[in-house]
């Protein structure tokens, strides 16, 4: 990439970060349904068809690269599973999407996390993200075990289970800090999980296949 290229990079890295600082610091002032698109584009210097460029929706301000974490959980989970048996495969697969979550952003990881659980309309929309990380783990437990997820009950439980983990720590006072504090609750609810039951109606398929 040349010069110009990174550049241009960076100024729009620093638009978008600019645009999520200005929009959580007005949802924390005035509350998410009171703050206009209008409002935060002008608190980060830029126009709302700026806003718009970078994110679908004013919710987007603060869920953005969620999509991007699932992808690289669903890439992940295979590998982990394999190495690691399901419930420890599931626990390191979410530490190392939490902790990239974190590093991604440092100064508004937590800010956002607050915002999800602060904010009515912002909460259904984080219900709806941990059906869809429940589906995605409870997908790839049983896809480990050749089974289905619909009638797997144990892939389905190790699935609400894991995300119910993440839901805690999000919506506890953290104490040491968030990827600490997740470790902490997962390792504590996890351990009837790790012994994972025979599959019903089909054999787990070999790891040396």
């Amino acid at each position: 990439m040349n010069e110009a290229g990174t550049l241009w990079d960076l100024k729009k890295a620093q638009t978008r970060d600019d645009l999520v600082r200005a929009a959580l610091t007005l949802f924390r002032r005035k509350g998410f349904d009171e703050t206009t698109v209008e409002e935060i584009a002008a608190a980060a210097r830029t126009s709302p068809r700026t806003l718009f460029r970078y994110f679908g929706s004013k919710e987007d301000l603060v869920f953005h690269d969620l999509p991007d974490h699932l992808e690289f959980a669903r890439g992940q989970l295979a590998k982990s599973l394999e190495r690691h048996g399901v419930w420890d495969g599931v626990v390191r697969t979410i530490i190392a999407v939490v902790t990239r979550f974190v590093s991604a952003g440092a100064d508004l990881a937590a800010e956002r996390l607050e915002a999800w659980v602060r904010e009515p309309a912002l909460r259904q929309r984080f219900a709806a993200l941990c059906l869809e990380w429940e589906s995605s783990i409870a997908d790839a437990v049983a896809e480990y075990r050749n089974t289905r997820a619909a009638t797997d009950p144990y892939a389905r439980t190790v699935g609400i289970v894991a995300v119910a983990g993440v839901r805690c720590a999000i919506e506890t006072t953290r104490r040491r800090g968030f990827v600490e504090d997740l470790q902490a609750v997962l390792d504590e609810i996890g351990g009837g999980l790790r012994h994972e039951p025979a599959a019903v109606k089909s054999k787990r398929r070999s790891r040396d296949a």
